[in-house]
């Protein structure tokens, strides 16, 4: 049986300059706070004229179906990856899809993706 590759596009709510986006499986979840590769991964420049509509557009292509999760993030210091205090909060602004908590769940805070995705929002904060 061949799997069928879906599309997930959405936009993601900032005025950041720039921001990382990953589409995160079970196995990448403990790797979600770092750029993953493509097409996992998505990183974004924002442009002059994104920065003050306050919205991106980004979409995946190529995924397989399954279970997934969002996690975004903006790199201040272009390390490509999520800083963290001593304590693990973070210290760059950051936002997930369908949670708004910062103690991700991989049980509780996964989507299921079987078919093209539109809509998708993430508030970075």
């Amino acid at each position: 049986m061949q799997k069928k590759n879906a599309q997930y596009q959405g936009r993601s709510i900032s005025s950041m300059i720039r921001i990382y986006i990953n589409l995160v499986t079970r196995e990448s979840f403990s790797n979600r706070l770092e750029l993953l590769p493509p097409p996992f991964g998505i990183y974004i420049k924002l442009k002059p004229e994104q920065r003050k509509g306050k919205r991106v557009p980004f979409k995946f292509e190529g995924i397989p179906k399954g279970n997934y999760f969002i996690v975004s993030f903006q790199d201040l210091n272009k390390n490509e990856k999520l800083d963290r205090d001593t304590s693990g909060w973070p210290v760059e602004p950051y936002g997930t899809y369908k949670t708004f908590e910062f103690v991700l769940q991989w049980d509780r805070d996964k989507f299921l993706v079987d078919k093209d995705i539109k809509g998708i929002e993430i508030n970075i904060e």
